[in-house]
């Protein structure tokens, strides 16, 4: 493997999901939950988003890659731009601004330098990631409410994914990861907003305790999931390791405290 190659698989690394969940797990639950939180909130949307913008545009994936597929805009672009850029927009430091600045052209420029891309297909991802910082960004300083309770940023993006969704089917066949996002989209949301009103600032035993077994449960859902039975039933119910998943992360930081739901 040349060294260029290596270079791209380095960058690529950042975009890959056994990365950004880990990422947002250990940011929700030892550094900073409201963002982190809407950070996973606004990946989750942008691939419902992404997968609509696929099926208008129908601009199809390069013949070499072998694969059926739209490929405008590059949804691993636009999950990274929105993903990093909320970070870039949530915290001061601009040696951490630079820092993603420089994350985000490498993963552009590995997704052009595989052949997964060109870069239209990267340029109308920043631009849709942008899009969608904006204006959730604007929203934000209107609704002053999702500031003060930022799970409630769930119950406001969930109409306008529904919404996508049906759009989808009427014009498209949804994709698997649409779904994922969507079952996803509502365990987080539900999780973050029964446990939210008891939560407090949690004790570093308390994150550790936490982190621990929000782990665990992913592994055991997964294994529970993919190795077992429930791996052949129909899409509906295997899609449920998603929803269940993703409301345990905030559940998780509230069986190691002391109030009661």
């Amino acid at each position: 493997m040349i060294l260029s190659d290596k270079l791209a698989d380095f960058f690529l690394f950042f975009n890959h999901e056994t990365t950004l969940i880990p990422l947002i797990v250990v940011g929700f639950i030892v550094f900073k939950r409201s963002v982190f939180g809407q950070a996973f909130y606004l990946l989750l949307f942008t691939m419902i988003f992404n997968s609509l913008l696929k099926s208008i545009f129908q601009i199809p994936l390069s013949a070499s890659l072998g694969k059926e597929g739209f490929a405008f805009p590059s949804g691993h672009m636009q999950v990274s731009c929105v993903f990093y850029g909320w970070l870039m927009m949530a915290f001061p430091s601009l040696s951490l601004r630079i820092l993603l600045c420089f994350l985000l052209t490498g993963i552009g420029w590995a997704l052009v330098h595989f052949g997964y891309h060109n870069w239209l297909d990267i340029l109308g991802a920043l631009g849709f990631g942008f899009l969608t910082l904006t204006g959730f960004k604007t929203v934000s300083h209107y609704f002053v409410f999702l500031k003060k309770k930022p799970y409630l940023a769930g119950i406001f993006l969930l109409p306008l994914a529904i919404l996508m969704l049906a759009c989808l089917h009427w014009t498209a066949k949804i994709p698997a990861h649409a779904w994922v996002a969507f079952y996803a989209l509502v365990g987080f949301t539900s999780g973050w907003g029964m446990a939210y009103h008891s939560l407090r600032e949690a004790k570093w035993k308390e994150k550790v305790l936490a982190l621990c077994l929000c782990f665990l449960s992913i592994t055991l859902v997964y294994s529970l999931f993919q190795k077992t039975s429930l791996k052949m039933q129909p899409s509906p119910i295997t899609q449920l390791q998603y929803f269940i998943v993703a409301f345990l992360l905030p559940v998780s930081i509230r069986l190691f405290q002391k109030k009661v739901f």
